[in-house]
């Protein structure tokens, strides 16, 4: 059985400067909810087969989600396989620049 669920949010800052932060393994707790820490194991965030595992820690029980990036277009688009704890997804994160006035 396949689900799928689509998020999008406005951040008023140019897609280069979220990049950097979305990017950033240290970063990564800050908008990842119940979330500890990004532990990056093989290449380097960003570029395509990097691979790290995400460490949770959601009402009071421990798990950790590998999450492999699949497809980099720097900047733009990012696509990434999580699994572990009987979970199989597939993330796809695009940035767009909006004319703010």
């Amino acid at each position: 059985m396949k689900t799928a669920v689509e998020l999008s949010c406005r951040i008023e800052r140019p897609p280069e400067t979220v990049v950097r932060v979305i990017l950033d393994p240290a970063k990564a707790p800050l908008w990842n909810s119940g979330l500890e820490r990004f532990e990056v194991i093989a290449g380097k965030p960003g570029e395509v087969g990097a691979v790290g595992l995400l460490h949770y820690l959601e009402s009071g029980r421990r798990y950790v989600l590998e999450d492999t990036l699949l497809i980099g277009d720097p900047g733009k688009r990012y696509v990434s396989r999580v699994r572990g704890n009987g979970l199989s997804a597939t993330v796809d994160t695009s940035f767009t620049a909006l004319d703010c006035v």
